[in-house]
C-alpha cells in the first residue's frame, strides 16, 4: 500500500520535471548534507578542544561564571539569528508582493 502510494506521489508530483533537474537538485542536495556533516565533525572537534583547554588553564573554580556567561551569550545569539530570519522572511513577503 505504502509503495504504492509513494509510486502515484512521485508519479504525479514530479510530472512536468525535467530528470536532469532533478538529479541536479540531488547533487546539489547531497553536498549541502556533506558540507553540514563536516561542519558538525569540526565543530565538535573544536568544542571539545576548547573545553579541555578551558579545563586546563582556567579549572572548575570558576564553573558557575562560565555557566552564566554561556547562557547570555546563547540567548545573544538567539537573539540574533532570530532577527534576522525575521528580516529574511519580510524581505521575501515584500519581494513577492
Amino acid at each position: 500500500m505504502c509503495t504504492i502510494r509513494h509510486n502515484w506521489l512521485v508519479r504525479h508530483t514530479f510530472k512536468h520535471t525535467n530528470p536532469y533537474l532533478l538529479t541536479m537538485q540531488s547533487t546539489r542536495f547531497a553536498k549541502i548534507i556533506l558540507g553540514e556533516m563536516i561542519v558538525l565533525i569540526a565543530s565538535v572537534l573544536i568544542f571539545r578542544s576548547l573545553w579541555t583547554l578551558l579545563d586546563q588553564y582556567i579549572g572548575y573554580s570558576y564553573l558557575i561564571e562560565m555557566l552564566v556567561i554561556g547562557i547570555i551569550l546563547a540567548i545573544t545569539g538567539l537573539i540574533l539569528l532570530n532577527h534576522e530570519v525575521n528580516c529574511e522572511i519580510e524581505g521575501d513577503k515584500t519581494a513577492k508582493n
